[in-house]
């Protein structure tokens, strides 16, 4: 029998693939769904909810497990309850459990957030004492409106505050274990965000305060080969109030692996202690390692990259097929050089650790967009007015972006940076140093170092291995195997304190380390500035240790988006995607 992540909806493809987004539905493998109610079930009277039935994969497999367990058929289904926003989902749930001799279960048509286990409130289903399931994942962007409030407001009654910014899940838990008796047992399919993401830290507190035996359950391999997420099994026996603060942690290479049964595969799990507040991708490594690693870098004088400076989005334009464009559709519109700049507007133009002016007057001959209008009202005469014009009759004063600037074509937070640092990595995020006194739309950061200085030695040391560990920690794991790294995790990274020695060396090695980057050799990049920032202040084997890591987190990012790792390639960015982009300009201004 096949269900669907997030909400096992087989009914789904019935649905279209934006409906499908909306609700959350996906597809989850049966393996999955007998595993977590085999864990989650150990009495035959046991009452069980699934608070995203979709078509009743989970209670399916929850009534043949209590039948395993020697319970009463005519009596399951009063043991049984699922709650589904999508009707289809609700009347498929019916027909299924009534093919398994299960009739009338307690089904509600509802969105789960206004179903109470309090009997005064409205809908409601009974305590459970197992909760099952794969509650809907539906990102922020489409989570809003009503059925967000009521989710926010939910999981606040039980005393978690998410911000406006959480995706469906993050509430949904929250909410779901207030319907879970103590002692009780919860098994969830849950995407891999819940060990990342900083939304999510009230989550994972709430877990480690309201459960004891807290384990998540990760993959190697994708679980839901059409979709582009990760997704964990989280289980947990329900102690409010009194859960002990230690994670049990089990890695599995795919599902297959759930064929040894729960006893096995917990058994073989390892338990750590993470600190509150904490994202939780250090407990898949070991715990020796990341501590060894952590005394290391104290040892060594690292600090975060916040402590040299700032990190900032590009200038949002709101339409870069106006604002960014070729030397020719400049030249074309007669554009003074006074009105434009030099820009990055893809993270493919910086390829090394360095973005010269040459190359960009190379990618500025080859026809790039490596320009962007930058004009103020002043500015808007002859060519600039007429360009402006034709930017009205495109309608673009009327695009969320443009409207709520005056005038509506003056982008603001036009500034250069002293580094840019690519935020959608795929091997490694890298900082490169801005040498074209660029530019940069939102498809990099830009970086605002207190003494701009250190700009080159400080490309070259961010490739250090430890530094790069602290990326895969603090950055975000996305569809694809890709690492996105927003400018507020950006700055906690770790990096080297630049003596004075390290400037010296790191600068004198920038020119290798720049072309080892081009070549897609990022580890001997790596090996490089390594042997300079952590040779003096590091053991062999503490640096092992950070390299292990690395390779641990890297690995297991990449093997999930692409099945197969590629060392050593460089790393690449996707973002707003420009029409137009560059001619030869005046110098940008500095923050």
């Amino acid at each position: 029998m096949l269900a669907a992540p997030m909400q096992d909806l087989p009914s789904s493809h019935r649905l279209t693939a934006a409906r499908r987004k909306n609700l959350g539905a996906f597809y989850t493998p049966p393996e999955l769904t007998d595993f977590a109610v085999a864990w989650a079930i150990t009495g035959a009277s046991a009452k069980v909810l699934d608070p995203g039935c979709g078509d009743a994969a989970f209670l399916c497999s929850a009534a043949a497990r209590m039948r395993e367990l020697g319970a009463d058929p005519r009596a399951i289904a009063a043991q049984l309850g699922g709650v589904d926003l999508n009707t289809d989902a609700i009347e498929t749930a019916a027909s299924e459990l009534a093919k398994g001799g299960i009739p009338r279960p307690t089904l509600i048509h509802g969105d789960f957030f206004h179903v109470s286990a309090n009997a005064r409130e409205g809908k409601r289903v009974a305590g459970a004492d197992a909760l099952v399931g794969n509650p809907p994942y539906v990102r922020y962007q489409l989570f809003r409106d009503e059925s967000r409030e009521a989710g926010l407001r939910a999981a606040l009654r039980a005393g978690v505050l998410l911000p406006q910014l959480s995706s469906s899940w993050a509430p949904y838990i929250v909410h779901a274990s207030t319907f879970l008796k103590p002692g009780g047992r919860v098994a969830l399919v849950l995407p891999g965000e819940l060990l990342h993401v900083g939304y999510a830290a009230a989550v994972r507190d709430f877990l480690l305060r309201e459960y004891r035996d807290l384990t998540i359950i990760t993959f190697e391999e994708k679980v839901f080969p059409g979709a582009l997420e990760e997704v964990v099994l989280i289980l947990g026996v329900k102690a409010p109030g009194m859960g002990d603060g230690k994670l049990r942690v089990c890695r599995l290479t795919s599902l297959r692996d759930l064929e040894e049964g729960p006893d096995a595969v917990l058994a073989a799990g390892r338990i750590t202690t993470p600190p509150p507040g904490e994202r939780w991708l250090t407990a898949l490594l070991e715990e020796e390692a990341v501590s060894g690693s952590l005394d290391a870098l104290e040892r060594a004088g690292f600090k975060t990259l916040g402590d040299m400076g700032r990190v900032d989005i590009g200038a949002v334009t709101g339409a870069n097929e106006f604002f960014v464009m070729s030397r020719k559709e400049a030249m074309e519109s007669g554009l003074p050089a006074s009105v434009l700049m030099p820009v990055i507007s893809k993270a493919a133009h910086v390829q090394g650790a360095r973005f010269t002016e040459a190359e960009w007057k190379e990618r500025l001959a080859a026809g790039e967009p490596m320009f962007m209008l930058v004009a103020g009202e002043a500015d808007a005469r002859g060519s600039v007015a007429r360009y402006i014009k034709k930017g009205e009759e495109m309608g673009l004063p009327a695009r969320y972006k443009c409207r709520t600037r005056k005038p509506w074509y003056a982008v603001p937070y036009v500034r250069t940076p002293d580094l840019f640092l690519t935020y959608m990595s795929h091997v490694a995020p890298r900082l490169v140093v801005n040498d074209a006194r660029a530019t940069n739309t939102n498809t990099v950061h830009g970086v605002f170092l207190a003494d701009p200085s250190l700009a080159a030695p400080l490309a070259a040391a961010f490739l250090c291995s430890a530094t790069l560990l602290s990326a895969e920690i603090q950055g975000r794991s996305y569809g694809g195997g890709v690492l996105k790294m927003e400018p507020r995790e950006a700055l906690r990274l770790r990096v080297p304190d630049l003596s004075p020695r390290l400037v010296k060396l790191l600068t004198a090695a920038l020119p290798e380390v720049d072309a080892l980057v081009r070549a897609q050799r990022i580890d001997e990049a790596s090996a490089a500035v390594d042997r300079i920032v952590l040779g003096d202040v590091m053991s062999e084997r503490e640096v092992s240790s950070i390299r292990a890591s690395l390779t641990s987190l890297r690995t297991r990012r990449m093997v999930r988006g692409r099945g197969v790792v590629k060392a050593s390639t460089p790393s690449s960015s996707s973002a707003e995607r420009p029409t137009n982009a560059v001619v030869t300009a005046r110098g940008p201004r500095r923050a």
